[in-house]
Formats: C-alpha cells, structure tokens, sequence
C-alpha cells in the first residue's frame, strides 16, 4: 500500500493537520489540531485536543499515542474512536521515508500539550 503524507498549516481556518492518504483506495486519515497565533507564529491553542477525522467521520481525543518507527506511524485509539473511525485500536501506517520526515517533524507539534 502506497501512501501519500502532507502538512496542512492554514492560519485563516486556526488549524493544523498530517493528512495521510492510501493512494489505492483514497482512504485518508486526517490527525488534528485547532491552533492559536502568537506574535506571528503558530502554536497548539489552548484547551484543545487532536481531532481524528477518517472519511469524514471525525473524533475530539481518543488518540492515545502517536510515534514514528522507521518508516511507519504507530497510533494507539481509544476504543470510542475506533468504533467512530472504523479502525482498530492499534495499528501502524507504512509512510516511506519521506513521511515519515514529515510525521516526525509535526507529530510533536500537534501533540504538544495545551496550556
């Protein structure tokens, strides 16, 4: 299965989000956050969480852990999200590596605890 990663960063919709897209079947899923900004750069806003959203279907919270090893996402769901999304409650995504960067480099970011 190949997929295709991308970072949306959109200041006038106050959101960030990794948007992974399986390029056999156009599945995507979309990991989430509602951002703030400060002084001209962007940052988690306050009192949010990570929003799912798989096809449309969408979820607040739930994602109970987000990592990269080698080439692959790793995500652990609540049970609540999974059921909404369709998927299991843990799994891993091959990204290649040029996702993986991208993963990597703003999983932390949207991960970030709010303040």
């Amino acid at each position: 299965m190949a997929t295709r990663v991308g970072w949306v960063l959109d200041t006038e919709l106050a959101a960030a989000a990794l948007v992974i897209v399986d390029e056999g079947s156009d599945d995507t899923l979309e990991i989430q956050r509602e951002i703030t900004s400060i002084d001209g750069s962007s940052a988690p806003a306050k009192d949010t969480s990570v929003c799912l959203v798989r096809d449309g279907a969408t979820h607040y919270g739930g994602l109970r852990s987000a990592r990269v090893t080698g080439d692959s996402l790793e995500l652990e769901l609540s049970p609540e999200a999974a059921d909404v999304l369709e998927l299991p409650t843990s799994f891993a995504i091959g990204l290649g590596p040029e996702g993986a960067a991208l993963a990597t480099e703003h999983l932390p970011f949207l991960l970030a605890e709010s303040e």
